[in-house]
């Protein structure tokens, strides 16, 4: 998830303005300490411009890489 948003220019913050959620709720689900749900999901795949499997399937020890 955190490369998707980076490789949109997007900072957290932004995305979570943009999607309707808070900061800390982009920064749990790209450390995997969360999961987002339904809609959530689909906003976010929608504003990074890929599928919501692909931002699921992207595991936190990748995203440190």
């Amino acid at each position: 998830m955190r490369l998707a948003r980076i490789s949109k220019g997007l900072t957290a913050k932004q995305a979570a303005h943009l999607i309707g959620v808070h900061e800390n709720a982009i920064l749990r689900w790209e450390s995997g300490e969360a999961e987002p749900l339904g809609s959530n999901l689909v906003k976010m795949a929608k504003l990074y411009d890929v599928s919501p499997y692909e931002l699921l399937e992207e595991s936190p020890e990748h995203v440190n890489a």
